[in-house]
């Protein structure tokens, strides 16, 4: 944890009071803001929350996203209320339970109906209003700036509360966002109404690394997977500038399943070679799972922060292996291309052989698996394993194969250097106008070849 986002614990603590529960009640709320994604949800439930062992804290979380009303606050503040432990622990459920059921007798004794917002209002109201000695309550209330009502109104549900009993209040929120042009919010009239509620205003630092090895703990990524993925997150963090813990959680979930089907497969484990050649290098075979792991996290984070559309995972990755950017910065590098030389809408012309040439992409296929999981999240075990059979196939060494020039360029022409390309191609081509090739679809294959490498412009002029 970042020393700063020490400071913003120890901060945290005095506000509850957590040594001295009897002092006097600071009647102002506290607000933490960051930037979506950088882990203030995170910081506070789990790293805070989770690690306050005191049990004179009492503490309710709810979320402002989609509220509307203060009576959406209060069944939203009844709820949580409900499945807190700690009320469960000091049987405050059963007090209340015995009130409403005294309360709905009466009103059918006269034949007058009650509703979940009448309840949820009284809940609310018996824990926001009542002190107890020796416990302080704290209600933290995420997402301000994602309310769907007044925000004047939300400060004016929890100041009355907070002006008259020991409660705290704690607000989450990207404070930026109520600030910004397209918010939904006056900025003008909510500062001016902070000033009387909010007493301080912590500001969060995005802190990857300690979340990461969290989250890694948490999904069960193990042995060599931990590995491979912080590697791979320390990479994409200095190409693409990316902080956003919320989606890098969101992906290594996501990308777990696939590593384990690979890891279970026959053609991973009886592999019977101590290592495979990717891009005419040899690696162990855990490269492999990098490999898999680098494609993903790439192409799907650049998915999520619109970069890419369905389609383009493969110019996202290759972007980011080549020149170190973003698939967006190379799209519109292109598009200023294209106008220059005036063939706009002409297709890719700086990377129009960004398909794969000197990339190595794993479960590479006709059937566009990386598209369907990126996108659609399908993820067929067999299908998958079949692939992997296949790669685990190409990516066999040379030095261990026999195969001629037609295979090799058609399953690995990434692999090689351009002389060692185009010396293959002078082979290929001289086999075809000699006939050493008999079978049609030999020959199908060989002039498919050239006529791809012809259109990605990856010939000799010759």
């Amino acid at each position: 944890m970042t020393e700063h986002n020490k400071r913003v614990l120890e901060t945290l603590n005095r506000y509850v009071n957590l040594e001295n529960i009897k002092s006097v009640a600071p009647h102002y709320a506290l607000m933490v803001s960051g930037e979506w994604g950088c882990g203030k949800t995170y910081f506070i439930r789990e790293l805070w929350l989770k690690n306050n062992t005191n049990s004179k804290i009492n503490c309710v979380y709810v979320s402002l996203f989609g509220i509307k009303s203060t009576f959406m606050l209060n069944e939203e503040i009844a709820s949580a209320i409900i499945f807190n432990k700690q009320m469960v622990k000091e049987s405050k459920l059963k007090r209340l339970a015995e009130k409403m059921s005294a309360l709905s007798e009466g009103l059918l004794k006269n034949k007058i109906g009650i509703g979940w917002d009448s309840i949820s209002s009284i809940i609310a109201r018996d824990w926001l209003e009542k002190d107890k000695e020796e416990v302080t309550k704290v209600l933290i209330l995420d997402d301000l700036e994602r309310v769907e009502m007044d925000i004047k109104e939300v400060f004016g549900f929890v100041s009355n509360f907070i002006e008259s009993t020991n409660l705290r209040v704690i607000f989450i929120c990207n404070e930026n966002e109520i600030s910004n042009e397209n918010s939904i919010h006056d900025f003008e009239n909510y500062n001016r109404i902070r000033e009387k509620l909010i007493g301080d205003t912590l500001c969060l630092n995005t802190d990857i690394d300690d979340a990461l090895e969290k989250f890694l703990l948490e999904i069960h990524y193990v042995g060599n997977e931990k590995d491979i993925v912080r590697t791979i997150i320390k990479d994409v963090r200095t190409k693409l500038h990316f902080e956003n813990l919320r989606i890098i959680r969101h992906t290594l979930i996501k990308l777990k399943p696939l590593l384990e089907i690979i890891k279970d497969s026959n053609a991973y484990k009886n592999y019977e070679y101590s290592e495979i050649e990717i891009l005419g290098k040899e690696y162990n075979k855990e490269e492999y799972l990098y490999a898999v792991a680098e494609f993903f996290i790439v192409a799907n984070m650049q998915k999520v922060i619109g970069d890419i559309k369905e389609g383009e995972e493969k110019l996202a990755f290759s972007s980011y292996k080549r020149s170190e950017t973003t698939a967006k910065a190379i799209k519109e590098k292109d598009k200023e291309e294209q106008k220059k030389q005036g063939r706009e809408g002409s297709g890719y012309l700086l990377l129009s052989y960004i398909d794969g040439w000197g990339t190595y992409i794993p479960l590479d296929d006709d059937k566009h698996f990386w598209e369907h999981f990126i996108w659609e999240s399908e993820l067929e075990k067999s299908y998958i394993i079949n692939m992997i059979e296949n790669d685990f196939e190409i990516l066999i060494p040379t030095k261990h194969k026999k195969q001629d020039v037609l295979f090799l360029l058609n399953t690995r022409y990434w692999a090689y250097s351009k002389s060692e390309f185009n010396s293959m191609i002078s082979i290929l081509v001289d086999s075809l106008l000699k006939g050493i090739y008999k079978d049609l679809i030999e020959i199908a294959v060989a002039y498919a070849l050239l006529a791809r490498f012809s259109h990605y412009e990856i010939l000799e002029n010759n």
